[in-house]
C-alpha cells in the first residue's frame, strides 16, 4: 500500500497535467457519482480501526486533494470542496431514508 501512495504522490508532484485530468473526470456528474462511491470504500466517512484503514482513508484525501487543487493559489480549493461534500452527505441521506 505504501508503494502505491508513493506512486501517487510522485505522479501528482510530476505534472499539473494530471491535475487537470482528475479535473476533467471527477467533476462531471458521473465523476461525482464514481468519486463518492470510491470514497465510501476508501474508509473516508469512517473511524479508522488499523493502519490499511488509515492507509485508504489518507489516500482518500490525497485524491480529494489532486482534484480540488488549484494551480491559481497553489493550494486546495476549500470552498469547492466543501461544496462537493455537501451536496455527497445530502445525497447519502436521502439514499439512507428511502
Amino acid at each position: 500500500m505504501q508503494d502505491i501512495l508513493k506512486t501517487w504522490t510522485d505522479e501528482r508532484a510530476e505534472s499539473r497535467n494530471a491535475v487537470q485530468t482528475f479535473k476533467a473526470v471527477f467533476l462531471t456528474e458521473q465523476g461525482q457519482y464514481v468519486l463518492a462511491r470510491m470514497l465510501e470504500k476508501l474508509k473516508f466517512f469512517e473511524h479508522c480501526e488499523n493502519e490499511q484503514d488509515m492507509a485508504l482513508n489518507n489516500f482518500a484525501k490525497d485524491l480529494l486533494a489532486t482534484i480540488y487543487w488549484s494551480n491559481e493559489s497553489e493550494k486546495v480549493n476549500s470552498i469547492q470542496l466543501m461544496n462537493f461534500l455537501k451536496k455527497l452527505i445530502r445525497r447519502t441521506k436521502k439514499c439512507r431514508t428511502k
